[in-house]
């Protein structure tokens, strides 16, 4: 494995209780698991060498995390979180190497791959709503006039006149916001008072 998912909430949960030097020696020793994709040596001095254990602080960690959250069985540690995940690592290996083996992705013929095109549009339509030349499907665009395709804009609160539609007028939104929740800028005052 090259990488694995940590839960942190439930690694949270189980691990609050360990010290700094502990939590380092839990992470290490899962990912040694998971990079070697084999259970650990229960034998302490292998242990401790393959840790990079050098201290007896270290040591002693190792140690208590060993005890807490790995099984020791034939001369070798396991965890039931990391088996569990292995598992389903290697499962999800076996069903990609299957997939593969079945040759891929269809070839291409004459830029079609199964009677579909291999290519996404390269242009969008001007206008979105226009379908095969029809505004919404049901006009024809000749019968439109420029600014009838085009929507309005405002810049400010003057520009916009009494029409104008909810919230498209730079402000209006924060404008409305602010009142609705009953928030207001500090005064002058209140800032020189340290508001």
């Amino acid at each position: 494995m090259k990488y694995f998912e940590l839960s942190i909430a439930s690694y949270q949960g189980k691990t609050a209780h360990l010290s700094l030097a502990e939590h380092g020696a839990y992470v290490l020793m899962m990912m040694t698991f998971y990079s070697t994709e084999k259970p650990l040596p229960a034998d302490r001095r292998v242990l401790y060498r393959l840790l990079r254990a050098e201290t007896p602080a270290e040591r002693k960690a190792i140690d208590a995390v060993t005890s807490e959250f790995w099984s020791e069985s034939n001369g070798k540690l396991t965890n039931p979180r990391c088996d569990e995940t292995l598992a389903r690592y290697v499962d999800w290996v076996s069903k990609q190497k299957a997939n593969g083996s079945k040759g891929g992705r269809p070839k291409e013929t004459d830029g079609l791959a199964n009677g579909n095109p291999t290519e996404t549009q390269r242009e969008a339509n001007a206008n979105p709503s226009l379908t095969h030349g029809k505004a919404n499907g049901s006009h024809d665009l000749e019968s439109y006039s420029e600014n009838d395709l085009k929507l309005p804009t405002h810049t400010s609160e003057s520009d916009a006149g009494a029409g104008a539609p909810r919230g498209r007028v730079r402000g209006e939104r924060k404008r409305r916001d602010e009142e609705d929740s009953g928030w207001k800028p500090p005064t002058e005052e209140q800032i020189r008072a340290g508001y």
